[in-house]
């Protein structure tokens, strides 16, 4: 029973997901993807290894460590001071401590490690694409 619970979860969350992408964003638009390609598309695809996950037999739910959840962790945290700092800034503090503390690389090569991928997403955003990145509460976003 307990096996077949994430299964079903996933199942249900790529309903939600199909309708969103399908009916709220619309899926194409003037012969190009829409905005509701990319939710309608991972829906199938989650929606279609979770039914296999459900019928297969030897399918057995493993347990994973807690240090296997840090990243969960990590993720959540830059989601979240994204919303005080803004986006980018976020991004940056949760790679240098991925790179500084989960990798374990000394912090001259993390903040080297950081700095690179940072400036080439800031520059092609910023000057390439002319998207601005969302601003946290404390930046004035």
């Amino acid at each position: 029973m307990r096996a077949r619970a994430i299964p079903v979860l996933i199942i249900l969350m790529s309903a939600y997901w199909f309708y969103e992408g399908w009916f709220d964003y619309g899926v194409w638009f003037a012969g190009a993807p829409g905005g509701g390609f990319m939710p309608v598309f991972s829906s199938v695809l989650a929606a279609i290894f979770a039914v296999v996950m459900l019928f297969r037999p030897d399918a057995v739910a493993k347990t994973l460590p807690m240090s296997a959840f840090i990243p969960v962790v990590m993720v959540a945290f830059a989601l979240t001071l994204s919303l005080a700092v803004g986006l980018l800034p976020a991004l940056t503090v949760m790679l240098f401590a991925w790179v500084w503390l989960l990798e374990r690389y000394p912090i001259a090569k993390s903040l080297f490690i950081t700095a690179c991928p940072m400036l080439v997403v800031y520059g092609v955003f910023k000057f390439w694409l002319q998207v601005p990145f969302p601003n946290g509460m404390l930046f004035g976003g």
